[in-house]
């Protein structure tokens, strides 16, 4: 077993168009590609889940008397 070991996200080369107007080339696309591959990303996206469920969950209609 690798317990103490973190995976490495490897991004994969981008091909095509996104959006018919992005190239692989683009900067604004590499930018994007590079943080959702960093390996924090997913972790701080289901933190910022979570907090929004607990902000839900203690929204009551009645507090906004």
């Amino acid at each position: 077993m690798n317990r103490g070991k973190k995976k490495k996200i490897k991004r994969q080369e981008l091909v095509g168009h996104s959006l018919s107007i992005l190239g692989p080339e683009n900067r604004f696309r590499n930018y994007v590609a590079d943080i959702v591959c960093h390996k924090y990303f997913d972790k701080i996206v289901l933190s910022v889940i979570i907090v929004s469920v607990l902000e839900l969950t203690f929204d009551s209609p009645l507090l906004d008397k």
